[in-house]
């Protein structure tokens, strides 16, 4: 399902904050090791999971990602963030409503999956 948005294997970020009820990682209780797995062999993933504590640290490494998964707490990706990110076409989300942050997001053109 990725490789038909690149001709090349896409760079792609996993970013989500983590919320008090989940002990674990919220992105592998969420997507699960087999889910997380396929991502990685099916993307060129970037190795350190995005948060909102984290993501000006390194907003300048993810300048080619394409692709983020997320779910709760996607880490706000305001205006000029998004500029940052010029490469991004889709965010995979699983878990919730994307009422909160999807206006700016599709304004832009980047495709959301729920």
């Amino acid at each position: 399902m990725i490789r038909v948005m690149s001709r090349t294997t896409p760079k792609a970020a996993l970013m989500a904050d983590n919320v008090p009820w989940i002990r674990d990682d919220i992105i592998s209780a969420i997507y699960g090791e087999s889910r997380l797995d396929r991502i990685r062999r099916e993307s060129d993933l970037y190795p350190v999971r995005i948060t909102s504590d984290n993501l000006d640290e390194h907003l300048s490494d993810l300048q080619d990602v394409e692709v983020v998964f997320s779910c709760w707490r996607l880490p706000p990706l305001l205006l000029e963030r998004l500029d940052q990110l010029p490469n991004l076409k889709a965010i995979f989300y699983a878990s919730g409503s994307v009422a909160n942050f999807a206006v700016p997001i599709l304004q832009r053109g980047v495709r959301i999956y729920s």
